[in-house]
This record gives C-alpha cells, structure tokens and sequence, in this order.
C-alpha cells in the first residue's frame, strides 16, 4: 500500500444522463455488473483505508453503492446534488467535499485502467514528491503526422522539411481515467491537473475511454480476449 493513504480522497463523478451513451455508467458492462459497480470492486482491491466520495445528479447511484458495498468490505459516500454542466463550477463543487491532503479524480468510462494501475500511479505521485510535480495524469502518447481542420500539416512540414513518424515531437492525449493532485492544486486552478504535472503513459486500448455507443461496443469486444478480461478483474 503506498504512503499517505490515509491523506487521500477518491472522487468519483457520475452522470445520470449520457446522451452519446445512454444509461452507460449503470447498465450491465461485465458479468452483470455496471461500469461504476466494477471501478468501486477494482478500487477496494488497493485502496481500503482512504476516503471514497462518488458525487453524482442521480439517485441510482446510490442505490447501486448500497449492492455493491454487501460484496466489499469498502466504506463509499454518496452525495447526491445537481450538476451545473460548466466543469469549472462542478470541480469546485467537488474539492468542497476534500478535507485531504491529496485528491484522486477517478472516472469509470475508463474500465480497463484497474485498480492496479490506479495504486501504481499513486505510489509514484508519491515516489516523486510535491517539490517536483503537483499533479499525475493518464495520458496517451501519439507521435503520427497531424492536419488541422483546413488539412494543413500541423505538427510536421511539407517537401524537404517532413520527417518520419518517429523522428515528431510525441503529443500526448489526455485520457478520462486518473488524475492525481494536490487538494490545493485543484482550488488554485479549479481544475484537475496543475502546471507541473507528471505524464502516466498507457496504450490506446487500455486507456479506451467510453463515451460513445462505438467506444462501448469497441470495449465489449476486447472482452472476447482473456488478457482484458484479466486487467478488468484486477
């Protein structure tokens, strides 16, 4: 278990309404079990002994915690309030809730990042020390040759100047599934990464954000594959 446990609170935001997904947080995901249902049992793998608040506009997700919770020797709060809809505004509704030291944002369309993860990437936030960063993100990383809207090449040159994938400058991807900061990171900006923040690499398919009826449909289908079947479950 890494240090400073007991300094952390987990938040984890759940919508009630998802237009691009419906009902995608607390329909059936694996084995029955809905995609918030699984984040808390891959959590309480990791991370018994800190605080765990799901803030959400909804009251299923309370009475999904409730189930869960019989299975999991896990203590989770559940506030229940409405949401703006600006994240500026909701984030401060959240850190309001944060009387810790350190604070870790956990999203659940991020299944296959588990608990595992979630733990290693605690522990080096903590290996590296406030001194030198103020915040941890997932990220994918991209190096690929990028256009913009006009088709004008973005992160490369035309003719003479282009250059092989390998040889770009790496972009990296903010992915939806951790972010790690001090509590005092996320009041100074009201938001949930600093300007010193450490870059947490995964690969695109472990990282696959759900948002989308294709991104749902894309992860059911690596659940044809033991190897996702066996990060799910840890």
């Amino acid at each position: 278990m890494p240090k400073n446990i007991k300094n952390l609170t987990i938040i984890i935001p759940i919508k009630g309404i998802s237009k691009r997904c419906p009902n995608k947080n607390f329909r059936p995901f694996y084995k029955e079990k809905s995609l918030l249902e699984i984040k808390l049992i891959q959590l309480s793998h990791y991370f018994t002994g800190c605080r765990i608040l799901v803030i959400t506009d909804i009251c299923e997700a309370a009475l999904i915690i409730k189930k869960t919770a019989k299975n999991i020797a896990f203590q989770i709060e559940v506030i229940v309030g409405k949401m703006s809809g600006i994240f500026s505004q909701d984030f401060k509704f959240m850190t309001s809730h944060v009387s810790t030291k350190n604070m870790m944002r956990v999203c659940v369309t991020t299944p296959f990042i588990n608990g595992k993860n979630i733990h290693s990437m605690f522990a080096k936030f903590i290996e590296i020390g406030n001194s030198k960063i103020d915040s941890l993100i997932a990220v994918e990383k991209i190096q690929k040759h990028l256009v913009d809207q006009s088709g004008m090449p973005f992160n490369y040159n035309y003719g003479s100047g282009h250059i092989g994938s390998e040889l770009l400058t790496p972009l990296y991807v903010v992915k939806a599934g951790v972010f790690i900061l001090k509590s005092q990171t996320a009041r100074q900006y009201s938001y949930h990464f600093g300007k010193r923040p450490y870059l947490y690499e995964f690969d695109a398919l472990t990282s696959l954000d759900i948002n989308k009826e294709q991104d749902w449909n894309n992860a059911q289908n690596l659940l044809q594959c033991k190897k996702f079947i066996s990060i799910l479950e840890s």
